[in-house]
């Protein structure tokens, strides 16, 4: 086994047990370990299990934050908080991530390993592996899959992230060679993520991408096949009786997002739906009170107001950097965190909050009211921009509330906002990734303690192509490269500090705070396996009365 096997020794993911947020009544929170978690006694870990023929029946219906835009991996934005549990329940992942070791493990490959310069990757698969039309798995079949996500025509946002392969080459029917641009030591997170998806692209091309989207019947390796998906009213799947990884208990598992998460708490309390995806630090410090278990991600940035820096040479207000700084400026996290959360969230501009293994004393854009004002006189006089601003903060409850309280901050500077707080999130999406026109949008950064460099890439990355923001400047390319190359923590540290000054010179976009992910669980529930960020495994899941 080489010195890069898919081991990832300094990966850490927040989830099983976390660290609870700040101000949060209720919640003792420990130190931080070397790893950068931290668990809070009030989160019970789900437990563990696995399914058996004796354990098989039933159904069970997730309550999601948000509902999809499609089921095809290079469509959907993916990551537990919109589509990626679904679809890893269609297609399952090459890889997983381990959240008890924090590596990550083949899962329908076999193995994957590294050369001693992470350039170049070989991964094996599984025999017998089948997709729901009865086609094998093959080499070629997984070159085939991620090589969509490789052309710029699919818009996929894991163009980027799979622009590092230069090249695919299929060995054996079993066997593929990756060769990357340049070292890679955390290549494997890319096999686990949407790339990882494995679609059969001959459905893709009999079915048409659009029907596809909705309904890929056959074309996946998971343990559950697509019954329907109806927007607005949800996902429903049945189990496979033929799954490569054994029996799947659950007949039916079903996917739905009830507006809001209080209703959707409710919902769980009920047993209208077994599992919740919760995201609003209120709700999700209630569901600790009453000792409901969960597994939780820490994601920084996961709130962040998202800035227009002049994507495909456009030139909204916001690029022009004194804009970007005025907004900056003109919003007090801790008094938005007040009002949105009741202080139960962890607010702060900066990247990485203190309770992060990153920290070190830096801090982001600091608030300054009298600033943005002058700020934003300084560019209206000049006669180009009369201080309008479009604003487009999606139709959740949090966030509404959200957009209310920083159009209200924003005007207090002098801006005039013109918020669409009526818009769902795939809304937002599409005109952030798709349309690419925006000027202000709510958003989230949602990089983790494990791999802090993929979102800091993919959305501020001068060479990323998945970069919707049209955020360009050289010294942070540099910094991000350096945060890519380190081996240790020291040198990823290094390389964040510069990126945090960086940060706060040029204001990309405004981090609000630091999200919890929480994928609660009744006590019906057993064995749901949790993964990279704020994925859900129903594939050896059952229910016990």
């Amino acid at each position: 086994m080489s010195k890069n096997h898919w081991r990832l020794s300094i990966a850490t993911l927040v989830v099983a047990s976390a660290l609870a947020g700040c101000g949060s009544s209720g919640s003792d929170s420990s130190a931080k370990s070397d790893g950068g978690t931290a668990t809070t006694a009030a989160t019970k870990a789900p437990e563990a299990g696995e399914c058996t023929e004796d354990k098989a029946g039933g159904s069970v219906t997730m309550g999601v934050y948000s509902e999809t835009t499609g089921l095809d991996p290079t469509v959907s934005s993916g990551a537990g908080v919109t589509g990626g549990s679904e679809m890893a329940a269609i297609y399952d992942s090459l890889m997983r991530y381990n959240t008890e070791t924090g590596e990550y493990d083949p899962w329908v490959a076999e193995s994957l390993e590294g050369n001693e310069d992470s350039t170049v990757w070989t991964l094996k698969l599984r025999e017998g592996v089948e997709f729901g039309n009865g086609d094998p798995l093959t080499a070629e079949a997984v070159k085939a899959s991620i090589a969509r996500h490789q052309d710029p025509e699919e818009k996929s946002r894991w163009l980027g992230m799979a622009s590092n392969i230069e090249e695919m080459e299929v060995v054996d029917d079993l066997t593929l060679e990756f060769t990357l641009t340049e070292p890679f030591g955390t290549f494997p997170y890319v096999l686990a993520a949407e790339p990882g998806l494995i679609v059969n692209t001959k459905v893709v091309d009999e079915m048409g991408k659009e029907a596809f989207n909705a309904k890929p019947t056959g074309a996946g390796v998971g343990p559950f096949e697509i019954v329907s998906f109806t927007p607005g009213e949800g996902i429903k799947m049945k189990a496979k009786s033929d799954y490569w990884g054994g029996p799947v208990c659950l007949e039916n598992l079903n996917f739905v997002q009830i507006k809001g998460g209080q209703a959707t708490y409710d919902a769980l309390q009920k047993d209208e739906v077994q599992a919740a995806f919760l995201r609003e630090p209120r709700v999700i410090d209630e569901a600790r009170k009453d000792g409901v278990s969960g597994f939780v991600t820490l994601q920084h940035g996961g709130e962040l107001l998202l800035m227009n820096n002049g994507v495909d040479d456009t030139t909204p207000p916001t690029a022009d950097v004194r804009i970007r700084k005025a907004i900056a400026a003109a919003i007090d996290t801790e008094v938005l965190d007040q009002r949105v959360n009741e202080g139960t969230g962890i607010s702060g501009s900066a990247i990485f909050p203190e309770q992060s293994r990153y920290y070190q004393g830096q801090e982001g854009p600091a608030y300054d009211l009298e600033e943005a004002k002058r700020l934003v006189e300084e560019v209206k006089a000049e006669g180009d921009w009369d201080g309008t601003i479009e604003f487009d903060c999606d139709n959740t409850p949090m966030r509404t509330e959200m957009g209310i309280t920083i159009q209200a901050m924003l005007e207090a500077a002098g801006f005039d906002v013109k918020l669409d707080s009526g818009v769902t999130i795939g809304d937002v999406i599409q005109k952030v990734r798709v349309d690419r026109d925006f000027e202000l949008a709510c958003w989230g950064l949602s990089a983790t303690e494990a791999l802090p460099w993929v979102k800091l890439d993919e959305l501020y990355s001068s060479t990323n192509k998945s970069n919707h923001t049209g955020y360009a400047d050289p010294d942070y390319d540099a910094a991000l490269a350096e945060l890519k190359a380190a081996t240790d923590l020291d040198g990823q540290k290094a390389a964040l500090a510069k990126i945090q000054d960086i940060w706060n010179d040029t204001v990309p976009a405004e981090v609000l705070t630091t999200s919890e992910e929480v994928i609660f669980v009744n006590d019906e529930l057993k064995g749901v396996v949790p993964g990279h960020n704020a994925y859900t495994y129903f594939g050896d899941a059952y229910l016990e009365s």
